[in-house]
């Protein structure tokens, strides 16, 4: 089965109010029930299928640099990325990170994207290296549940 990415639609919403993280993860990613309405655009928000049906998403969010005055002016970020428990464990989050640069670069025309994750997040620490993304650089932010790594993509081709 093929994992893609995809812009989301208002039909997805039900969809992806029914995924949930794993046992473990609820104080590290956020349900998409529990997302505030301006952070549902459509614009901004991805659905990561496989095998046809959506598994999971993300949104980017275009006003990032907010979070920090070191990071650069435009900086867009990805945030919320969830992928179902039922179907973790199936190379799913490695297989939409290696198609990301190409569809962030086709929906955005991003060069780059930034990411923070909580420091005790370790497996997923270990996902994003493994998949391209590096230090950006900055000192941790200071999260709701404390310190958080800042990363950084290319999505150069």
């Amino acid at each position: 089965m093929s994992t893609r990415l995809r812009r989301a639609v208002a039909a997805d919403v039900p969809a992806l109010e029914r995924l949930r993280p794993a046992g473990g993860q609820e104080g590290l990613v956020g349900v998409f029930a529990d997302w505030p309405e301006e952070t549902r655009d459509p614009a901004f928000l991805h659905v990561i299928e496989h095998g046809g049906a959506p598994v999971g998403f993300f949104r980017i969010d275009p006003a990032f640099q907010d979070r920090d005055p070191r990071l650069p002016e435009g900086a867009h970020g990805l945030r919320g990325l969830l992928i179902d428990a039922a179907v973790q464990g199936r190379g799913i989050a490695r297989a939409a990170f290696t198609v990301l640069p190409g569809h962030l670069r086709a929906c955005h025309g991003l060069a780059e994207v930034f990411l923070s994750v909580e420091r005790p997040n370790t497996r997923a620490i270990r996902l994003y290296e493994a998949t391209g993304w590096v230090s950006a650089g900055l000192p941790d932010f200071e999260g709701r549940s404390g310190p958080e790594l800042v990363l950084r993509r290319d999505l150069a081709p």
